[in-house]
């Protein structure tokens, strides 16, 4: 196999210019050719010799520049060693240089920009920061997340970390999250500001953990979640109402989004009194007849028998005007609801008209929600 990689490879002379051929196709037809090659790069530990053409190198490349016209002892020879470069991954840059053109894919990504950065090829680093930034969308922002580790472009961890600060639990239930480094999650838990509860960073935690994570590595990022101060990436829209004395249950809440411009709606802050350690929740929501979320709780009650705010964080669910919502809430466990009725919310862009019946009841003290001006919606026909 080592002789086969020296085989000098046989001589393309014959150059189309017909017209069905390009001056690109051209150019691609002299990677590693040997005519009028006038370097021989050998690479890689099976020294498999690749034939390149120095004004071309030097035009892409100030590494070549400096190798070929300076006092490098590369000058003085046609044969350039390079041991420790992998030969399908250098001759991939080679036709990169020659035609302007390749191939970036998850896979390859990391060694391509090893050697961009090795061979000063600044377009190609440009080209592989807009794969990565074009690619953060949330099917893969785990995975562009931790390859950047070993990258690092700024603008690829801030938008990245936007995204999953903004709809965490939706990045917490990937099955990416198992499959991502120690530093990754350290920078995700180090978030400021997070659209979650620290009992679910915990969970989430607990998930990336499964798969075998060494114990002080767990300890430690624990040490991170319950140090680390936060807040959330939305705000609260508070709901006002006529207080309800005890023995109303809560019934659905139902309303429309009568503002032109979208909500995000990430969670539901719930009154809550109960003797119970650990109370139990239901909650489901509906746009018209479709169910859009559906979920359940099980809270620590930190503040026995007395009245207080608990926040349900959901996946996000994206409000759109004009549509009709309704919000089911269940429990099982003992609880004196704190309810009111004839709800309402008071906001200078979010309007919300709410469609409960005379003497229906809400335990309901706060949406946690942002308006989304970017979301893409059809409108209703």
């Amino acid at each position: 196999m080592a002789l086969a990689n020296n085989v000098i490879p046989k001589i393309e002379r014959v150059l189309s210019y017909d017209a069905d051929t390009s001056t690109s196709m051209r150019k691609e037809a002299m990677v590693n050719n040997e005519f009028l090659a006038d370097v021989v790069f050998i690479v890689g530990p099976s020294e498999k010799r690749i034939y390149a053409h120095k004004l071309l190198l030097v035009m892409s490349s100030e590494y070549f520049y400096i190798m070929f016209y300076s006092n490098f002892a590369e000058s003085q020879t046609r044969d350039v060693v390079l041991k420790e470069d992998d030969p399908d991954v250098f001759l991939t840059i080679m036709r990169y240089i020659y035609t302007g053109e390749i191939g970036i894919t998850f896979e390859n990504l990391r060694e391509l920009f090893h050697s961009a950065q090795k061979f000063m090829l600044t377009e190609l680093t440009t080209l592989i920061r807009d794969f990565m930034l074009e690619h953060l969308v949330p099917e893969s922002t785990l995975r562009i997340l931790n390859e950047n580790q070993h990258i690092g472009f700024a603008c690829v961890n801030e938008t990245g970390l936007d995204l999953i600060s903004n709809n965490p639990l939706f990045y917490f239930n990937h099955e990416d999250l198992q499959l991502i480094d120690k530093p990754t999650f350290a920078m995700i838990l180090k978030l400021k500001q997070i659209n979650c509860t620290e009992d679910q960073l915990h969970m989430a935690l607990e998930t990336w953990a499964m798969v075998g994570k060494p114990e002080e590595d767990v300890d430690e990022l624990s040490n991170i979640i319950d140090n680390l101060k936060r807040t959330y990436d939305c705000h609260e829209l508070r709901l006002f109402g006529q207080r309800r004395v005890d023995g109303y249950l809560p019934g659905d809440l139902q309303f429309t989004l009568d503002s032109k411009t979208p909500v995000s709606l990430y969670g539901i802050g719930m009154f809550i009194k109960s003797s119970s350690r650990v109370i139990t929740v239901e909650l489901k929501i509906f746009q018209e007849d479709e169910k859009v979320c559906s979920d359940s709780y099980e809270i620590t009650n930190k503040h026995l028998d007395i009245v207080h705010v608990v926040n349900l964080f959901f996946e996000e669910v994206v409000m759109l005007p004009t549509r009709r919502y309704k919000i089911i809430m269940g429990t099982s466990t003992s609880n004196s609801f704190f309810a009111f009725h004839e709800p309402t919310a008071y906001h200078d862009n979010i309007k919300l008209r709410f469609h409960a019946a005379r003497g229906d009841s809400i335990a309901f003290a706060h949406f946690l929600c942002k308006e989304n001006p970017n979301h893409i919606y059809d409108l209703p026909s």
